[in-house]
């Protein structure tokens, strides 16, 4: 049999180490999305409430009827942050995928599960760890229940809008 099949282990240590680096590259994407996330929609949604606040003051104020056009501009930045919101919650999940994957292939090693298990040890320790995440990991919250309470936001925001627009 040839060794060229079979690589040596220092090609081995070597992608071992690749892999490390692509988890972490793959790691800090995550981070980095996710603040830009809170950041777009920290300020889409203060746009947003200014809007449905001026809205629902101008719908109380006897003077002054609640204009077409300003009521479909708070519709509309609600629905454009409805919609950045699903872009991100499927940008988010692609890329905790991503890590998974690196993750998984890393087990192999013997360091990585070293790694693993001692993450998972520290981990284990915290009891919102065992009983609220159950072993999803916070990447996993970061990447499904933060788009998930930025929906029912939006959802709430539209929802008010055309209520306090059509009483």
């Amino acid at each position: 049999m040839d060794d060229t099949q079979f690589p040596s282990s220092t090609d081995r240590a070597k992608s071992g180490g690749l892999l490390w680096q692509m988890m972490h590259h793959e790691d800090n994407l995550l981070a980095t999305r996710v603040s830009v996330f809170l950041v777009a929609e920290s300020i889409l949604i203060a746009v947003a409430a200014a809007m449905t606040n001026t809205v629902a003051g101008l719908a109380h104020t006897a003077k002054s009827p609640v204009r077409p056009e300003l009521f479909g501009m708070t519709i509309s930045i609600s629905l454009a942050g409805l919609v950045l919101t699903l872009v991100f919650w499927y940008v988010l999940s692609l890329n905790f995928d991503n890590v998974g994957a690196l993750m998984d292939e890393l087990k192999i090693d013997d360091l990585g599960l070293r790694v693993l298990r001692k993450r998972a040890e520290r981990r284990n320790a915290r009891w919102h760890f065992r009983v609220i995440f159950r072993g999803k990991g916070m990447n996993w919250v970061i990447s499904n229940v933060l788009p998930l309470i930025f929906l029912f936001l939006w959802v709430v925001t539209v929802v008010f809008s055309v209520l306090i627009f059509f009483t």
